[in-house]
């Protein structure tokens, strides 16, 4: 939750409460590494048919419309918000905001099923969390509405049943499957795209699909040959402009100070400070020694009862404790820096 309150707090404060964010506290146990600073971590990007829609989080929202201006402005022709809007349109059907009222903003007609999670299937926590911050930042209904600060219940993209569905459901359904001009292949890499002018006639690309809450700082790629077997050489300069850090760091402390509120009291435990680090994002990866390993510790954790913070400061934090990094603004510059990572969506 700390690097979703960071993502916006130097311009406009906006918070996505969603259940899924405590999981990565839950495997965060298993971090010894976050103490220490952090060498290179791999970047992993999704490669099956629907890419990261069909392993990610189910969230379904929009960037800022000033950032679609910016991209126009820096060169990107026909990306503005106002180009890119009948666009997110044309790809949903918006079953919460599917009125005459909302057709400025919300489609009813595309391939793409989004909702809103029912408030009675909300966590305690997470209703918590929003009584917490109501007065500052409003609940506000539609989190793909008029750009305002506030709080939103996520937009998610799902079907009637609650299942997932990846662009490889909600594109490639049976009519388009059926095509005869149509053939998907998997477990393979494209190189390039073929083109007869400007329309695209062959599968030969080499596609990167990247996505990041907006930072002040920039990064580089440069391609290490034209080889699509060769990964190319990524240096993303997190926190190279001193404002990043200054919000990583304001959003830390705005998280515990949330967390702490007496409204929280009876949704919380033990408070700590925590990273995804590369051991974390291993022991996370499906199979039975890793499932026999989280869950052995998060019974452990279950049990410790009183003993409980004792044993996450030793164990998982090595020391660390979020009063001290709160207390020591060198100590916290320290821990952010160390601890900063990428969310899988670079842009």
């Amino acid at each position: 939750m700390m690097t979703d309150l960071e993502s916006r707090v130097s311009r406009k404060l906006t918070l996505r409460i969603i259940p899924f964010v405590m999981l990565l506290y839950f495997v965060s146990f298993l971090d010894r590494v976050n103490v220490g600073f952090a060498a290179l971590r791999r970047y992993e990007q999704a490669r099956l048919l629907g890419g990261g829609s069909a392993i990610n989080a189910l969230m379904a929202n929009r960037g800022a419309p000033a950032d679609y201006d910016e991209w126009d402005t820096l060169g990107a022709q026909g990306w503005n918000w106002q180009a890119c809007l009948p666009y997110f349109r044309k790809l949903e059907t918006d079953c919460d905001f599917d009125g005459p009222d909302h057709r400025e903003l919300h489609g009813a007609h595309g391939p793409l099923r989004i909702q809103r999670t029912a408030w009675p299937r909300i966590p305690p926590f997470v209703k918590a969390v929003l009584d917490t911050l109501k007065h500052d930042y409003p609940l506000r209904e539609d989190q793909n509405g008029p750009w305002q600060d506030g709080t939103f219940i996520g937009s998610i993209a799902v079907s009637a049943q609650g299942e997932r569905i990846p662009t490889s459901v909600c594109y490639l359904d049976d009519t388009v499957r059926a095509r005869p001009n149509l053939t998907i292949r998997t477990d393979e890499i494209a190189e390039r795209i073929l083109f007869d002018r400007r329309r695209a006639v062959g599968a030969r690309v080499l596609t990167l699909f990247f996505w990041v809450n907006k930072s002040y700082s920039r990064g580089r790629l440069k391609l290490r040959s034209a080889s699509a077997l060769d990964e190319p050489d990524v240096d993303f300069a997190m926190l190279s402009d001193a404002r990043d850090l200054e919000r990583l760091k304001l959003a830390l402390r705005f998280g515990a100070k949330t967390l702490a509120a007496p409204t929280m009291a009876a949704h919380r435990d033990t408070l700590f400070p925590s990273s995804y680090s590369p051991r974390v994002a291993a022991v996370a990866v499906p199979g039975a020694w890793n499932a026999l390993q989280r869950g052995a510790l998060s019974a452990l954790l279950d049990i410790a009862g009183p003993l409980r913070a004792s044993l996450v400061r030793r164990v998982v934090t090595q020391g660390v404790t979020l009063d001290q990094l709160l207390a020591d603004d060198t100590a916290l510059t320290q821990f952010v820096t160390r601890s900063v990572g990428g969310t899988w969506h670079p842009s």
